[in-house]
């Protein structure tokens, strides 16, 4: 192995771990695809330059940026959806790919570390039904028209107070220390029929007391959604809530149709970056996908800075579809 393979090996290596997500088809895609990965890294990245210890180290954001452009791409959005997850659940994962010289390398990327550039908003959906699974597409038209949860597992009127006691409320309190925790208040958002907000079973918070602005729970950082989700779920548990066939699932809040090659689909928004500067990946990719990849990419090689919350204060709005990307978590 030349020096060069040896050093784009360990370009963003954090901790060694067993846990490598590697042979992945979302992977393999990233590095097989001159237009989105090969051709940006080496003229926008590396200024086209070998990929030198030093010149990776010189232009990290970038290749952090230019990496998340292509899993958001590839991985959430591509045919192969499901290896995002994969990718999610690793220490570290391995982009294979062959530079200009035509060597044959192995990107090794910290996945941590790479979750601070990918945008994916994110937010907990509790529903009266435990078969769904990642990928799944839930209407406002699915869900119930009436109360599916009990009063005592989340206020069904919360315009004076909320319940202290209610399971999702001390539950949220409990997982969600982030958003101030005991601070706030959370409840679970209103079927249609009975004023709901903006998707009926999603967790909101009420930030401030009488008056105060009620917003969705969610995040940006998928990792930190997916541990808050863990936490959440576990706190519900023989509360208030048990025994009425409820599931916790973390979904996405921004997603649309599209259609590609005659075929319909679901595009999953998702930007680089984080809050303001994060460059939404949606719409376009239905009307152009050339454009949206040359758009994507070169955001994503453009200077981002990593290291933004990840807490999203979401606010309300008319939430007409999420897209599930993982549970259930049972709530027992």
């Amino acid at each position: 192995m030349n020096r060069f393979c040896l050093a784009f090996l360990f370009a963003f290596l954090g901790i060694v771990s067993n846990a490598t997500a590697a042979n992945l088809q979302c992977l393999a895609d990233i590095g097989a695809n001159d237009a989105t990965f090969i051709t940006p890294m080496y003229n926008d990245v590396l200024a086209g330059q070998a990929p030198t210890q030093e010149n990776i180290d010189a232009n990290k954001p970038k290749m952090f940026g230019l990496v998340a452009a292509n899993v958001i791409l590839q991985c959430l959005n591509g045919p192969d959806r499901n290896d995002f997850q994969t990718v999610a659940d690793s220490k570290e994962f391995i982009i294979p790919f062959t530079y200009k010289d035509k060597v044959k390398y192995k990107l090794q990327v910290d996945t941590a570390k790479l979750f601070d550039y990918v945008n994916l908003p994110t937010g907990f959906l509790v529903v009266n039904k435990r078969t769904y699974i990642p990928g799944d597409v839930i209407k406002k038209s699915d869900m119930p028209t009436d109360y599916f949860f009990s009063s005592d597992c989340s206020d069904h009127y919360v315009r004076l107070n909320l319940s202290d006691d209610a399971g999702v409320n001390v539950a949220g309190q409990s997982a969600f220390a982030a958003y101030g925790g005991k601070e706030n208040e959370y409840f679970l958002d209103f079927p249609v029929e009975k004023n709901c907000r903006a998707f009926p079973g999603l967790v909101l918070g009420d930030f401030g007391g009488w008056g105060a602005p009620e917003k969705i729970i969610a995040y940006t950082n998928y990792l930190d959604a997916q541990g808050a989700a863990e936490s959440f779920a576990k706190a519900l548990q023989n509360t208030s809530c048990a025994n009425q066939n409820l599931a916790v699932y973390l979904v996405s809040l921004e997603s649309m149709p599209a259609q590609k090659d005659g075929t319909t689909g679901i595009v999953i928004g998702a930007g680089v970056g984080g809050g303001a500067a994060a460059a939404t990946l949606t719409a376009v990719l239905a009307s152009n996908p050339v454009g949206w990849v040359v758009g994507a990419v070169g955001l994503a090689v453009g200077g981002i800075i990593a290291g933004v919350s990840s807490l999203f204060y979401k606010d309300l709005a008319d939430i007409q579809q999420v897209v599930v990307l993982k549970g259930p978590y049972i709530v027992k």
